[in-house]
């Protein structure tokens, strides 16, 4: 049987397109990947320039950096009408940088590189701070401050030898999320008179009861990846309709 000018024509270009499709993707030399990882971090610097250039043309109390990068984070220090701060996978590292952004109310710096909290005594009007998965795990033990007692909604990632005692002067946290970690004991969670939403991907240690003993509690999200909920205390949070299996609270 033979095959028309037009068909022979098809069937050529199909076998092309298949004999392509099936072509292993082209590997880059080490001076490629370099030059393309450069050229990516040049773009987050001049988009990081640009979204602060752009901030302080229109007086934005609203900055989101999340992703960029910056050659000095002290020039955020002079735009004091910027109410909520994105800065999560930057290179952010020092809260001195921003400390005189005094009247933040937002602050978001996951996945930064900052080592010491002791800089967030200065945002004392501060309703949401979300720190998950700070890469130099710096001691929790900044947050006990006064300044964070009227916090609304925050998420960190603790080890299990952090302890989270400085909820129970957190009165007005409605929010908390547990990123990737180990929480060490729930037990300053108890009786906590305003939480109503809890999140976790982080294993539970200790004294998981503390989970049954928030009178506010109106949603448990817990990641399906958590290996060491306690039967009972799973069994005990689905009878009361407070357990779900959901993606969580996303924060950043």
């Amino acid at each position: 049987m033979k095959l028309t000018g037009r068909l022979l024509a098809f069937v050529i270009v199909t076998a092309s397109v298949l004999v392509a499709c099936d072509a292993p993707p082209k590997r880059l030399t080490d001076e490629e990947r370099a030059t393309r990882e450069a050229a990516r971090e040049a773009k987050r610097f001049a988009d990081g320039e640009a979204a602060v250039e752009a901030c302080k043309a229109s007086y934005c109390e609203r900055l989101d950096l999340d992703g960029t990068r910056l050659n000095d984070f002290t020039v955020l220090n002079d735009m004091s009408h910027v109410k909520a701060l994105m800065i999560s996978r930057t290179n952010f590292a020092n809260l001195s940088d921003i400390a005189n952004l005094t009247e933040l109310q937002e602050l978001h710096m996951s996945y930064t590189d900052v080592p010491d909290l002791n800089g967030l005594s200065a945002f004392s009007n501060l309703d949401i701070l979300h720190m998950e998965s700070l890469r130099e795990k710096p001691s929790l033990e900044p947050l006990s401050t006064p300044a964070l007692t009227g916090l609304v909604e925050l998420a960190l990632s603790p080890q299990k030898e952090n302890s989270i005692a400085f909820v129970t002067n957190m009165k007005s946290l409605k929010r908390l999320r547990f990123g990737y970690g180990e929480v060490g004991n729930l037990k300053p969670l108890s009786g906590h008179p305003s939480l109503e939403k809890l999140s976790s991907n982080a294993d539970i240690l200790q004294w998981q009861r503390g989970l049954l003993q928030l009178p506010r509690l109106k949603e448990f999200y817990v990641d399906y990846s958590m290996k060491n909920l306690d039967p009972g205390i799973r069994d005990a949070l689905e009878e009361k309709g407070l357990l779900v299996y959901a993606p969580p609270m996303v924060m950043c």
